[in-house]
């Protein structure tokens, strides 16, 4: 009997507060929409491209007659502390540390799916945060900015540094550039055709043939010299050796 008294007095109350709305023509009560995340989330996926990432170069010219051109790089994305580069968005150079401007990546030295010629030509890049995780992630367009390069005939070679002073024993890495005429912009030079000498027993040279090499140090003090050579073209430095 008790159950049946509350049950009325519910429908009671219910038909009360119904009559009350519907006598109430001038009040509306808002219904919250949900959103279509589906609809909108490739949308939004891609304006954070737009938002968080950007390349270019310096200045945006039309043409670039240097293969080292300085690039602008930024993104808003927190903890960032490394990027690579490349000319395909397949095959990626070594993580480097994050700059905002960086003229370290040849952008036609035929690695890291770049070509060792001039025309129109794009280039990549990528972000690395504190945890390990890369970005643009996979459902983000990837960050890239084209522009059209001009090869400049290779007039002179040289080695950087072209000075260093080292102590017995230790390691130092040189390479070596090409340059055009009055060494204004840099030339690409294919590593596999440079050479490395040194005068025998005044240190170790390692590897002789690439872009680069490491020479250690003699366990005797005294001024060594190294040499690179491209075809015709010769260059040399200078290394110091104390104790």
């Amino acid at each position: 009997m008790r159950n049946l008294r509350k049950k009325i007095i519910h429908i009671f109350i219910c038909y009360c507060f119904l009559f009350l709305l519907s006598s109430c023509s001038d009040v509306n009560i808002p219904i919250p929409s949900v959103p279509n995340l589906d609809d909108n989330s490739n949308q939004q996926q891609e304006d954070d491209i737009s938002v968080y990432y950007s390349l270019g170069l310096k200045g945006n010219p039309e043409l670039i007659t240097d293969c080292t051109p300085e690039l602008i790089i930024f993104t808003e994305v927190e903890n960032i502390i490394s990027m690579s580069f490349s000319g395909n968005g397949y095959d990626w150079s070594g993580w480097m540390e994050y700059a905002e401007s960086y003229d370290r990546f040849n952008i036609a030295c035929g690695l890291y799916g770049t070509t060792m010629q001039s025309g129109d030509k794009k280039l990549y890049v990528r972000f690395k945060d504190i945890e390990g995780n890369i970005f643009p992630q996979d459902y983000q367009e990837p960050i890239s900015c084209s522009f059209y390069y001009q090869m400049q005939e290779l007039f002179c070679i040289r080695i950087e540094p072209e000075k260093v002073q080292l102590k017995t024993g230790e390691s130092h890495n040189f390479t070596v550039k090409g340059y055009d005429l009055f060494v204004k912009n840099e030339v690409p030079l294919s590593g596999e055709k440079i050479y490395w000498t040194k005068s025998c027993g005044v240190g170790k040279l390692n590897p002789s043939v690439g872009l680069q090499t490491t020479y250690t140090a003699p366990d005797v003090a005294g001024m060594r010299d190294i040499s690179a050579h491209y075809g015709a073209l010769g260059t040399g430095a200078w290394v110091e050796v104390v104790y």
